[in-house]
């Protein structure tokens, strides 16, 4: 439930830096692998179990002290609605990304196709009304490719 990573040269892991910088990163799903049992009630919190143990229920303790100040509360909402909105055009943008590739893939496809069946480069670029250039570059990438 524990990974732990620091900055180590990726061709020689050998070499680290100096930095000190350590990351760990908590699986809350494998609180039951968890050695120290305060981690183990940790990550038992964080996936939404009760709060059990001296530092969680002080943990808890915070988290319902904060959530019930008003202000901390609309601020904490605000930022939440941020964060959602965010998330929300992350996804549409990654969406329309993935469908501009799609759709570049796609067409790029076709005009191969039409170069294979023996339509000249001048016959597909004029017919599809993409830049001749960019055709025959695909015309070139195909001969490569044989």
């Amino acid at each position: 439930p524990i990974y732990t990573f620091t900055h180590c040269c990726k061709e020689d892991n050998r070499v680290q830096l100096k930095d000190e910088d350590t990351r760990m990163f908590l699986n809350s799903k494998g609180s039951e692998n968890a050695a120290d049992p305060d981690i183990a009630a940790f990550l038992r919190y964080v996936d939404g179990k009760a709060a059990e143990g001296r530092f969680v229920e002080s943990l808890d303790q915070e988290v319902h002290l904060v959530k019930s100040m008003d202000k901390v509360r609309r601020e904490y909402m605000i930022l939440s609605d941020e964060i959602r909105r965010r998330q929300k055009e992350a996804a549409e943008e990654g969406w329309q990304e993935g469908m501009q590739k799609g759709m570049e893939k796609g067409r790029r496809q076709m005009l191969l196709n039409f170069l294979s069946s023996g339509m000249s480069v001048e016959q597909v670029a004029a017919g599809a009304k993409v830049p001749i250039d960019y055709v025959r570059k695909l015309a070139e990438e195909m001969k490569e490719e044989v």
